[in-house]
């Protein structure tokens, strides 16, 4: 899924990347249970900037953090997608 955040500068939207990160961290801290993981892509555009281009950017980002998720070794949830 997608949410816009008109107005938002690249490091507002960051930040915000990182807010979820904290809270999903959060939970996995105090709740048992499959541990939780989300990546996130986040893109900003210019005036005139077309939205499938920064959509198109946002998924890259995604899916290179999702790589790198990936990549880091040993997860504790090993042999989940």
């Amino acid at each position: 899924f997608a949410a816009l955040l008109p107005g938002l500068g690249a490091l507002e939207a960051q930040e915000v990347r990182l807010r979820l990160h904290k809270y999903i961290s959060l939970n996995n801290t105090y709740y048992q249970g499959p541990e939780l993981h989300l990546s996130l892509g986040v893109a900003t555009g210019q005036p005139g900037e077309a939205l499938e281009d920064i959509q198109r950017q946002a998924d890259d980002r995604m899916y290179a953090e999702k790589r790198e998720y990936h990549q880091q070794a040993p997860h504790a949830s090993a042999g989940r997608p």
